[in-house]
């Protein structure tokens, strides 16, 4: 019996030492291929280091390639629709994929970091997003895998075809069409971000301008003016000019740059004219119907505050409005 006990025992612990000896072995296996998503993503796997794409003609073009278990899950883009009357936004994706079932997304981001649309991730190889009223400014492209086993080339073509000022905007004869709810973005549920204008002196573009508090501020113009007696100095146009005490400044017209819901139910509006511009606080905004000039029902608002290059002001109408028009018209 003494000598069965330690062969019995002998087998046993062997087998039970094979079992755990494979489990350790495959578990280090299928470690070794958890690379973290972003090891070998460079500046272009964080917003503030998108790649630009730059726009000619109406077109742009780019390629790269992602890959999660390579490291390099995302990439930024990023794109500029210049000043006019707006147009439709056209961004097509060819996807090159290593093997069958993998694929490659992309979402859009207006200049506020909102998202406009987004593409499946089902495998496809020809992905598109269209925003049929774009607006004028910055657009944002984010790239990715979006599983632990998708990787890919992709290329990207940008289409943008600008309308034509003289057509009215259908959606102002009738809103309730389906293209009217195509690039009105959704309002955050926490207010973004703005990257800052500035860092120093030297980042400022415009002639005279300093760097205050990441801002590009230019100078009072009315800081070194001397005007006869019964006049008084008034920016216009970036400049101090003496008028009589008792005139009124010109009104400015304005465009919206941002707006925020409010408690209350209206919108904070803030437009890109201020103190600069001879806005001051206590003038009147009205909101002008889009390609017409004329006033947009319920758009009058009193500026509340203003700052050297913005104004902002308070009114009661809806994102979709505010949206669809854009420009504005402040009153002393």
């Amino acid at each position: 019996m003494a000598s069965i006990l330690p062969r019995f025992f002998s087998s046993r612990s062997l087998g039970v030492g094979l079992v755990i000896a494979t489990s350790v072995s495959l578990a280090a296996l299928s470690c070794t291929r958890n690379i973290p998503q972003d090891k070998a993503t460079g500046k272009d796997g964080k917003r503030k280091g998108a790649k630009e794409i730059k726009i000619e003609d109406g077109e742009g073009r780019a390629r790269d390639t992602v890959t999660y278990p390579g490291g390099d899950r995302i990439d930024w883009k990023k794109f500029e629709i210049p000043e006019g009357p707006g147009g439709k936004l056209q961004v097509k994706m060819k996807i090159r994929p290593p093997r069958p079932g993998h694929t490659v997304a992309m979402e859009l981001f207006d200049q506020y970091y909102r998202r406009l649309d987004k593409t499946t991730r089902k495998p496809k190889r020809v992905k598109r997003i269209t925003v049929k009223r774009a607006e004028p400014g910055k657009y944002y492209l984010r790239v990715y895998a979006p599983k632990r086993k998708d990787a890919g080339d992709y290329r990207l073509s940008i289409r943008f075809r600008e309308r034509d000022p003289e057509q009215k905007d259908p959606c102002e004869v009738n809103p309730d069409l389906p293209e009217c709810d195509d690039g009105i973005p959704t309002p955050p549920s926490l207010p973004a971000i703005p990257e800052p204008d500035c860092r120093k002196d030297d980042d400022c573009k415009q002639e005279g301008a300093t760097c205050v508090k990441n801002k590009c501020k230019m100078p009072d113009p009315c800081a070194d003016m001397t005007c006869e007696e019964g006049q008084v100095c008034q920016a216009q146009g970036g400049k101090g000019v003496c008028v009589d005490s008792g005139a009124k400044p010109d009104c400015v017209r304005a465009r919206l740059v941002n707006y925020q819901l409010s408690s209350s139910g209206s919108v904070i509006v803030t437009l890109d004219k201020g103190k600069s511009a001879g806005v001051a606080q206590g003038w009147t905004g009205q909101v002008l119907v889009k390609n017409t000039g004329r006033a947009l029902d319920g758009g009058t608002f009193k500026v509340t505050k203003v700052t050297q290059r913005e104004s902002i002001g308070k009114v009661r109408l809806s994102i979709d409005q505010l949206s669809a028009n854009r420009r504005m018209k402040l009153c002393p």
